[in-house]
């Protein structure tokens, strides 16, 4: 056999590992993402498609730094949701996905110093596109594990209540910077089950 027909036949032989999705199954599953702690839900529609509903985040944290002349009291929130297409064009486990996601991110820091003010940082819109790439393998048992790279079309702004020109000098140079960054990156890794 030659190299390229060994090859050839290598590659079709794995792209067929994982089979096509019946249409009717429902697909559960839980894992991390760039974006914190995430589950999901899918129902296949037809072969190639599938809608998937996500839920990511649930973080809320607090912590207090010493900078400088100042003492920051910080927090994050991080939550979030989204509906998805997954379109499967190879009849194999490879998908892309498309679709919207719902977040509510807030990173604030509350200075106390010379001067008392706030700052934060949050996304510049609550809703906005998501767009990804991956891959969910399916076993024997149904169990399945799946991973996801892509991008939510948004980017980051920031803002102060403290009035000092200096002040709002840097955080106009600041998000000039974050203007820069128009999407946020995405990946996720999963653990599921089809029913």
């Amino acid at each position: 056999m030659s190299k390229k027909l060994f090859t050839t036949a290598a590659i079709l032989s794995f792209a067929t590992m994982a089979s096509a999705q019946d249409v009717g199954d429902f697909n559960a599953g839980a894992g991390l993402s760039i974006l914190g702690p995430m589950v999901e839900g899918s129902y296949q529609v037809t072969p190639d498609l599938a809608v998937r509903g996500i839920a990511f985040g649930a973080i809320s944290l607090t912590d207090t730094v010493d900078l400088d002349e100042y003492t920051v009291d910080g927090s994050i929130t991080l939550n979030g949701g989204g509906l998805l297409m997954d379109y499967y064009p190879t009849n194999s486990g490879w998908r892309v996905s498309g679709g919207v996601v719902v977040t509510d991110f807030s990173l604030d820091g509350d200075f106390t110093g010379p001067e008392n003010f706030v700052g934060n940082i949050s996304l510049k819109n609550d809703i906005a596109p998501l767009v990804t790439t991956g891959y969910r393998h399916t076993f024997r048992n149904n169990m399945t594990v799946s991973g996801d790279l892509g991008v939510m079309v948004n980017g980051l702004v920031a803002s102060s209540n403290n009035a000092d020109p200096l002040v709002q000098d840097e955080i106009d140079s600041l998000n000039a910077d974050l203007d820069q960054i128009p999407v946020v990156p995405f990946i996720s890794i999963m653990v599921g089950y089809t029913f």
